[in-house]
């Protein structure tokens, strides 16, 4: 129940924001009457080629832990992972590591160990991009977010719900340090301390990369894939591809991708409401078109045929992977 609970939350918030991003009827036939869909379909290959280059840098770690599987395998796994977190956010890396350990035998805290290392270096990427991003935009970014959170008056009184959580949180820690000497002797602690110990053991193996250069490179490449997608797709509508004088696509889609990843870290089933919001807040805020009613209905429409066409790539991918993965494991069954 509980499990249910939470995806239905997320799913109704995603869902809430999705109908207030998504355009009026008018507004998207006339839009998507327009759009040059090649260029969309040109979108598609570059986040294809981000999802088949992060699959064989996830394979140099797992090399590095002693595990060599095959590219097809980490591929499969990889597009597996996206279409579950479609449904349940956050439950893809764990069906990735467990159907890993199912076709290659590959130990679950092997793997989520270099899930987790992947996870950590797409942040710490991820936090270069921000300040990056906070150069390129000329304090756009923080004169938008001050002017929409100003303009309703002063904050209302009271201490913030963070305050409060935070308050719990370290009540907590003290209870736990006090009864330290318990918890520790619980089995089911030491059976998550060996579990976490086996995970970091697995995630500390990146030192051990035959090629750190090249897996620098992979990761570069990945990122730079992200931007590309958003820089091509711009071009599948004739109004933001027309965009000239001091506005330049390939900075938007930088700054766009930036600002989209964190719509769909969001707990969010697949992005729902999230992403589209964050694209539109980039629109509007970068001031992408000179009038700011058309700032919003253009990013509405983009968000809404973007984030379509690559949840497209990752279901038709997934599912593929998804049954290549369970051909795989049938026949490592028979074997045995």
């Amino acid at each position: 129940m509980k499990e249910i609970l939470k995806y239905s939350i997320g799913l109704g918030i995603g869902a809430f924001l999705f109908y207030r991003a998504f355009p009026s009827v008018e507004e998207s036939q006339a839009n998507l009457a327009t759009a040059r869909w090649s260029w969309l379909l040109f979108s598609m290959c570059f986040a294809l080629l981000s999802h088949f280059l992060r699959a064989v840098r996830w394979r140099m770690q797992l090399k590095a832990s002693g595990y060599d599987i095959s590219v097809p395998t980490a591929f499969s796994a990889v597009m597996m992972t996206y279409m579950v977190n479609l449904a349940l956010p956050r439950a893809g890396e764990v069906a990735r590591c467990t159907m890993l350990y199912q076709s290659d035998k590959v130990p679950v805290p092997v793997s989520i160990g270099t899930v987790f290392t992947e996870r950590v270096l797409d942040v710490l990427i991820l936090g270069i991009l921000v300040l990056v991003s906070l150069v390129l935009a000329n304090g756009q970014i923080l004169d938008f977010w001050t002017e929409i959170t100003t303009k309703k008056g002063a904050a209302s009184e009271g201490l913030p719900l963070s305050f409060y959580l935070g308050i719990m949180g370290v009540l907590g820690l003290i209870v736990a340090f006090l009864m330290r000497k318990k918890l520790i002797e619980l089995p089911i602690t030491q059976k998550i301390i060996a579990f976490v110990k086996e995970m970091i053991d697995a995630a500390l193996n990146i030192r051990k990369l035959e090629n750190p250069l090249l897996f620098v490179f992979y990761s570069a490449a990945i990122w730079t894939c992200y931007v590309m997608m958003m820089y091509v797709g711009l071009y599948c509508f004739e109004p933001i591809a027309g965009v000239s004088g001091e506005v330049n696509l390939l900075k938007f889609a930088f700054l766009g991708t930036v600002i989209g990843s964190f719509g769909m870290a969001m707990p969010i089933p697949g992005g729902m409401g999230t992403y589209h919001n964050a694209i539109i807040f980039a629109f509007i805020a970068f001031h992408v078109f000179a009038a700011e009613k058309m700032n919003s209905d253009m990013g509405k429409t983009f968000a809404l045929a973007f984030h379509t066409a690559q949840m497209l790539v990752v279901l038709i991918g997934g599912a593929i992977g998804y049954a290549y993965l369970i051909t795989k494991k049938g026949k490592n069954t028979q074997e045995i």
